[in-house]
């Protein structure tokens, strides 16, 4: 247990009060007079001071009682909720005739999160522990790891939509789970907070709200390409309607991945100018992809179909980038000199 000592609360000013901070606490962080600390009231009536405003205690436990397993997504969505609070541990207690569906949920979570596993089970309750609590996180590395996959992922959905290979289906789901559990990780150890919001340096952003941002946006953008993926072969027989709609499809796709490594390759390079051209080159894509959907919709034989849906989606990666260039563009701007 910590020591505690009780220290008296003084007046400063007409309305300020202050209290003493303990000597070996500002030691052992390296602080001095002026550097800037971050209090916090708790809900328990207690008072948080960090050095740093990413962190936060690490919760103990969670605890989710199950009496009637009603459906075993909640239970999962539950999961990797209580995973991206930072519960260290978490305990799922469960009647005896859904003890079944909820260790097979617990064993897909323990496969999509890596670190996590189950340390203790009964017939009625188990218990998952996070294994790699304390392992330092670069959200940098993370979010180019993102980014390749989704790149190949879209490529992939490209080629399928020319040759209508159903074998890439299983593949973009796989590639889409390990992107969600990047996203994860990052949202798990990168907390969006007002006072981190201005990143001076590679450290100040990996503690800022910005990588969890584009993290969320390449987890969606890899949501699409796996729709893609899952329609291409369907689209096949649809070629013949008008092959000009699906060269203009593939075209725009391959306009997407340019504009992912755009507006991602500004993120990292601080390349304002490179932002605001990927923001330009999707906006006029998506003004292309308005005009292509309004064909559609006069083509009484192709309207409605999957294809009026595929453009529809690839609308949307779109939109994904456009929102990545525009946080890479934020992040510029911070990061430039105040005269620039």
């Amino acid at each position: 247990m910590a020591d505690t000592d009780g220290r008296k609360l003084q007046r400063s000013g007409g309305s300020t009060f202050q209290v003493a901070l303990p000597r070996t606490w500002v030691l052992e962080r390296g602080l001095k007079p002026g550097d800037l600390l971050f209090v916090e009231a708790m809900d328990d009536g207690s008072v948080s001071v960090r050095s740093d405003p990413t962190s936060r205690p690490t919760p103990e436990r969670k605890v989710f009682d199950i009496s009637r397993l009603e459906s075993t997504d909640h239970l999962l969505r539950k999961l990797i909720g209580a995973y991206v609070a930072s519960f260290h541990l978490i305990e799922v207690r469960f009647d005896p005739g859904s003890a079944g569906a909820c260790r097979r949920v617990a064993r897909e979570f323990c496969r999509r999160v890596n670190g996590v596993e189950v340390v203790d089970e009964s017939p009625t309750h188990l218990v998952l522990q996070d294994l790699s609590t304390g392992v330092e996180v670069d959200s940098l590395r993370c979010l180019r790891r993102m980014h390749l996959l989704v790149r190949a992922m879209l490529g992939d959905a490209l080629r399928g939509l020319r040759d209508g290979d159903a074998g890439r289906i299983e593949r973009a789901r796989q590639q889409a789970e390990d992107v969600s559990r990047m996203c994860w990780i990052i949202a798990r150890h990168t907390q969006p907070t007002a006072a981190a919001a201005r990143p001076a340096s590679d450290d100040g952003f990996s503690r800022s709200p910005y990588p969890w941002l584009v993290a969320k946006l390449l987890e969606r953008t890899a949501g699409r390409a796996a729709e893609l993926a899952e329609r291409a072969p369907t689209l096949r027989r649809l070629r013949s309607v008008d092959p000009t709609i699906f060269e203009e499809l593939e075209a725009s796709v391959q306009v997407v991945i340019q504009m992912l490594d755009a507006a991602v390759g500004a993120l990292f390079a601080n390349d304002s100018d490179q932002a605001n051209d990927a923001i330009d080159s999707v906006l006029r894509l998506q003004d292309s992809l308005e005009s292509l959907l309004g064909r559609l919709s006069l083509d009484r034989a192709v309207a409605w179909t999957d294809l009026h849906i595929v453009v529809d989606t690839v609308g949307g990666s779109a939109g994904h980038v456009r929102e990545i260039a525009k946080h890479a563009l934020d992040v510029a701007v911070l990061r430039e000199p105040a005269h620039g």
